[in-house]
């Protein structure tokens, strides 16, 4: 399968990714880091191929998170990442 593409926002606590449909994926795994020295670990699975909107939980105020997230085919065959998505959760 293919590169996703992605688009990441803050909602509040929270962040909210857009994956565009990728030919060929029959599904993705969605990865979020904290902070620069963080390591990135599987937040969602989604199986089928069709766009998807995932929204993380609840995170920590005044920090930095990374997103990306890869496509895959049957679980064995895995695409190229995202281009990896920051966002800043501000204080309030």
């Amino acid at each position: 399968p293919g590169k996703p593409v992605i688009k990441a926002k803050r909602l509040g606590r929270r962040i909210k990714v857009k994956i565009k449909k990728v030919s060929g994926a029959s599904g993705y795994k969605v990865y979020l880091r904290k902070g620069k020295k963080g390591r990135y670990k599987v937040v969602k699975t989604y199986k089928g191929n069709r766009t998807r909107t995932y929204k993380s939980r609840k995170l920590k105020r005044k920090k930095m998170y990374y997103v990306k997230v890869r496509a895959y085919q049957s679980k064995k065959y895995f695409g190229k990442y995202s281009k990896t998505k920051k966002v800043k959760i501000s204080k309030k």
